[in-house]
């Protein structure tokens, strides 16, 4: 038996490029040479990189880039915006734990509502008054609020402030009945 591989010339085009009497046909890539080798290699990495960053901020909430600063995601925004009005304590509690392990929640004017909102209806006043200070020191009304966490039925910042108010006047009170 014979040890040679016989091969066979077809009739499919060649990958090379085709040659005239100019040189090669305007469009023909040679990577035959080292430079156009090397940056096909760019190109193609560029071109992963490219793909890696589209899929990464794919993941990202488009509203990040109208709302600036945000670390709590729209899906923790939508689920608490489910406990919110009515508020439902037990799961607002776990949605604030989420949010409280975030890191840099204390940027985030929407992580900032939401614990504040459990913290006036859980009536700690202390922890009400230091969230709704922090919101009140990031909040900026030209960028708003995410609609999870504002609309027409859903109190403003300033409705906060008054029932944070509220709640400091309430717990004061049976002191100062004790006093008289």
């Amino acid at each position: 038996m014979d040890d040679k591989i016989k091969t066979t010339k077809t009739n499919l085009p060649s990958l090379e490029p085709a040659q005239t009497k100019t040189g090669p046909q305007v469009g023909a890539f040679d990577t035959t040479q080292p430079n156009k080798r090397f940056s096909m290699r760019i190109i193609i990495l560029a071109i992963g990189i490219t793909l890696a960053g589209c899929v990464l901020l794919g993941r990202q909430s488009l509203s990040n880039l109208f709302l600036g600063d945000q670390h709590c995601s729209d899906q923790l925004l939508q689920q608490a915006s489910a406990d919110l009005y009515p508020v439902n304590v037990p799961e607002l509690r776990k949605v604030t734990m989420k949010i409280e392990s975030l890191r840099g929640y204390d940027h985030d004017p929407n992580c900032l509502y939401v614990t504040t909102t459990f913290y006036i209806n859980t009536s700690n006043v202390a922890a009400a008054r230091r969230n709704l200070d922090m919101l009140q020191g990031v909040y900026s009304a030209q960028k708003g609020l995410s609609h999870y966490v504002s609309g027409p039925t859903i109190p403003t910042i300033a409705n906060l402030k008054q029932q944070v108010d509220f709640l400091k006047l309430a717990s004061e009170q049976p002191t100062n009945a004790r006093r008289r």
